[in-house]
């Protein structure tokens, strides 16, 4: 959700090369006063959805009949 804020404000201001990609958004959220917090949820998050992905890929049924 945040780098697709990051998005969102960049597609707002019309101007390109103020565009962030997932490095920039992450040094912004470092250089925030709760920024190693705000990293340790988004590293969690993407913990979790790395964690989903092989559960879904182990469970998934890909035999055709």
């Amino acid at each position: 959700m945040i780098v697709g804020l990051f998005l969102c404000i960049a597609v707002w201001r019309t101007d390109p090369s103020q565009a962030q990609g997932l490095g920039g958004a992450l040094s912004v959220l470092a250089g925030q006063p709760f920024g190693p917090w705000l990293l340790g949820t988004v590293a969690l998050g993407l913990v979790g959805y790395g964690a989903y992905c092989l559960i879904n890929a182990g469970f998934r049924d890909t035999s055709i009949d």
